[in-house]
């Protein structure tokens, strides 16, 4: 058996009733050793032949993005997710008895690296609509500017995006059910920004004498494909100018989470609205910032020193370990961030010991206002 047939067997038998993106991202994945090794018999391969595949992996400095050839070494989250495959590939073969010996077991698996942000910049979105808006017949136009809406208001997958139904499309009461990964049911919540582009193209829908009940057709009539909806995304993107910035479908997905948080939302409400098993994964893979948007962040929220307490020269300094006003000795141990006596008084509870880190100098009135408030909560 050649590796392109032992992986036919592998994913018609693992993905069996799968009818998302799972078999396709196994297939490119494990593509990669026939890319690598050839289509041999597969089992000639052994662990120096799988770990000189690794360090290919890990030494290729370009790769596709898009349509178009970049020189950028791949990813160490794409490596894990091939090798990780490739053992999965070879694992299921000796269980079910079409291989004699496993050659990945010592097939190195690099850590799950932090990931890195990959949401849909705000800029790319917008110039992506007024491509939509611009670029195809007419019906076109609408049916592309409502997916742009629905995949950036509603964190869909594209997968439940395609799979959604006019009778499963509720436009006033906000709500698409469509089936999403594993087949599972989903429901869409719609914003009123959402549905007016909704609205639009479902009008005009029924004049396209459609095949079948889904929401989004292409150009034969019926249901819109993952790869004629990738298609329209490269078209846009090129139209936009954008095609060299991230601005694939789940990148909108991304985009949905973190704004969401950003808005307010709790992570658990977020996590639900994703259709994610675990607040932890909306949390490890969504929810990662880039720089500028931390620091953006920081100014709007960190506490800060007014400047009458902290004068024109404030520095950190820390309070002795004593603190006495003439009558009584308060110890200090735990730590707080003095910005005002007041605040200090605020977060510590009572009876409990502090450090206090004193911004600026203090001056004889604002220590005996701190000494007061330490002695209240020690007494």
């Amino acid at each position: 058996m050649k590796i392109s047939e032992a992986i036919d067997v592998f994913i018609e038998h693992v993905c069996a009733g799968k009818k998302n993106e799972t078999p396709a991202a196994y297939r490119t994945k494990l593509h990669q050793l026939v890319v690598r090794m050839g289509d041999r018999v597969i089992d000639t391969v052994t662990t120096n032949d799988l770990d000189d595949f690794r360090v290919s992996l890990l030494n290729q400095e370009q790769k596709m993005f898009g349509k178009r050839v970049i020189k950028e070494p791949l990813t160490a989250s794409y490596i894990r997710g091939v090798l990780k495959t490739v053992k999965h590939l070879f694992s299921w073969l000796c269980d079910t008895g079409r291989l004699s010996m496993d050659p990945s077991t010592q097939l190195e698996v690099p850590k799950r690296p932090k990931p890195d942000p990959k949401a849909v910049e705000s800029e790319v979105v917008d110039k992506m609509s007024a491509a939509a808006a611009v670029v195809g017949a007419e019906w076109e136009q609408v049916r592309n500017m409502a997916m742009l809406s629905l995949l950036r208001n509603s964190g869909a997958r594209i997968g439940g995006l395609l799979a959604a139904t006019v009778p499963g499309t509720d436009v006033e009461g906000g709500v698409i059910t469509t089936t999403e990964k594993g087949g599972r049911k989903k429901r869409l919540y719609l914003k009123e920004a959402a549905r007016e582009p909704l609205r639009r193209w479902l009008a005009i829908r029924s004049q396209l004498d459609p095949k079948d009940d889904k929401l989004f057709l292409g150009q034969s009539g019926y249901g819109l494909s993952r790869s004629g909806a990738e298609k329209i995304w490269d078209r846009l993107a090129e139209a936009a100018g954008v095609e060299d910035q991230r601005h694939n479908f789940h990148s909108f997905r991304h985009a949905f989470a973190r704004d969401s948080i950003r808005a307010g939302a709790d992570l658990s409400h977020v996590s639900q609205l994703m259709g994610h098993s675990s607040t932890a994964i909306t949390s490890d893979y969504y929810l990662q910032y880039t720089h500028d948007e931390l620091q953006e962040v920081h100014a709007r929220v960190s506490p800060s020193v007014s400047s009458a307490e902290a004068g024109d020269e404030s520095q950190m300094m820390k309070a002795h370990s004593k603190v006495t006003d003439g009558e009584k000795s308060v110890s200090l141990s735990r730590v707080t961030m003095w910005s005002g006596a007041t605040e200090a008084a605020k977060s510590v509870q009572h009876g409990a010991p502090m450090i206090i880190l004193a911004v600026g100098p203090l001056n004889p009135s604002l220590m005996n206002k701190l000494i007061e408030v330490v002695n209240q909560f020690n007494a």
